[in-house]
This record gives structure tokens, sequence and C-alpha cells, in this order.
């Protein structure tokens, strides 16, 4: 995992930069830049393997990048997702897209 995913090397990137003069806005600018980025290359490296893995019939490769949602209801059917949460800070698809539309 890359250290731009841990909140506490987020926030003393931060600080440094606010200690070099930055103003806020300027550092959150650029470690969210950076931040982005560095998900976006994560995800695809995953999402490529995925890929690669089904074209290739290696099924198998898969499965440690599985998640599974338990439905919660006792009635629902449990759910099973590719997981980015070893590699990022986000857990799923639908969190990585909420990290990148963030502004």
């Amino acid at each position: 995992m890359e250290k731009i995913f841990d909140k506490d090397f987020k926030n003393e990137l931060f600080r440094c930069l606010k200690e070099s003069g930055m103003k806020d806005k300027e550092a959150n600018e650029i470690i969210n830049k950076r931040y982005k980025e560095a998900l976006k290359e994560t995800v695809v490296e995953r999402l490529n393997t995925v890929i690669k893995a089904i074209k290739e019939d290696n099924l198998e490769e898969i499965i440690p990048f599985i998640g599974d949602s338990p439905s919660g209801d006792g009635y629902g059917c449990d759910n099973r997702y590719i997981s980015f949460e070893d590699v990022t800070d986000c857990e799923d698809i639908g969190d990585v897209i909420d990290a990148l539309m963030e502004k």
C-alpha cells in the first residue's frame, strides 16, 4: 500500500507543507492530486489483474481480491465484490468513485 493512502502520512505531509510556507489550499491540492493519481493507478492495476485472470481462466488468482458483504437482514443474499482495501484506503469500487469525485 502506498503511503499516500495512510491518513497519518497525509496529515504529516500536510503539516510539513504548511511549515514550508504553503497555504492550506495549495497543500491540500498537492496532496489530493497525488492521492487521486495513486488511487487510479492502483485500482486500474487491480482491475487489469482481474481481467487477465478471467481471460486466462485463472480464477483462483482473483480469490484473494474478493470481499464479502453480508446482507445483514437475514433474508437477502450475501454480496461478493472486488476489494481494494488491501492496497488502498477504499473498500470497493463505490468508495473509489466517491474518492475520485471528491474535490
